[in-house]
């Protein structure tokens, strides 16, 4: 079936060497998973949603209590392009 493809933009690999380094290996850990099985991960803890709102189009993963990925599903292609990585202020998060 093939691999899915992480679209990162150069300010999330910034907000992720801000980020604790515990969300960090987080991050890293869904990334990987994403890459092998797709954005829509089976394991519960990961509690992949789509978010409603200025932010519908895009799906939120969570990294821990605190944190979450924000992200979309870019057509048909496999790509996953991260909006955000965030620890959940999704008031301030601008498309």
């Amino acid at each position: 079936m093939g691999e899915w493809i992480i679209d990162e933009r150069p300010e999330i690999v910034y907000q992720i060497n801000k980020a604790p380094r515990k969300i960090q290996k987080k991050y890293d850990l869904w990334k990987f998973s994403v890459k092998m099985s797709g954005p829509f991960l089976l394991a519960s803890g990961w509690r992949t949603e789509k978010l409603s709102g200025p932010l519908r189009k895009f799906y939120s993963a969570r990294l821990d209590k605190k944190w979450r990925v924000i992200f979309e599903v870019e057509g048909k292609m496999k790509i996953i392009a991260i909006l955000t990585v965030t620890p959940h202020l999704y008031s301030r998060i601008k498309e």
